[in-house]
């Protein structure tokens, strides 16, 4: 009998170690189902961010194409006001040569060093040139 005792002890060793396995083995596998529920939790928000910042990134480079445009426009009507300027500007040379006392034109390259030396004589320059700009309106 002790050989039947012998082997039933083993056999209730190996049915414990097999029940102690069967648990270690059962919380190992929920730690590994909560993990992999947590993991997809962070995959859905990570795909969820992915959607936002594409969103931004094509809103940005919208914008930053409306913006060029609107640059491209304002740095054309810049571009035009000046050789309307220009222009202004000759035609107000042409009419100060051609005025008694033959005056050198106002708007030459050294004209805004001279803004410091203006003289009372200024004042009928200024109508002159009021006279002008109203002759070509």
């Amino acid at each position: 009998m002790s050989l039947t005792m012998g082997l039933d002890v083993l056999m209730v060793a190996l049915l414990m170690v097999a029940i102690v396995y069967a648990i270690v083995l059962d919380h190992h596998l929920s730690s590994t189902r909560e993990n992999n529920r947590m993991l997809a939790g962070l995959i859905d928000q990570f795909y969820q961010a992915a959607a936002r910042t594409h969103d931004e990134v094509l809103k940005l480079k919208n914008t930053q194409e409306r913006m060029r445009q609107e640059l491209q426009k304002e740095s054309d009507r810049a571009l035009k006001l000046k050789q309307d300027l220009v222009a202004v500007l000759d035609a107000i040379d042409k009419k100060t040569l051609m005025m008694p006392g033959g005056h050198t034109p106002v708007f030459d390259a050294g004209y805004h060093a001279h803004l410091q030396d203006v003289t009372p004589e200024t004042s009928r320059s200024e109508e002159e040139l009021l006279l002008a700009l109203k002759d070509l309106k």
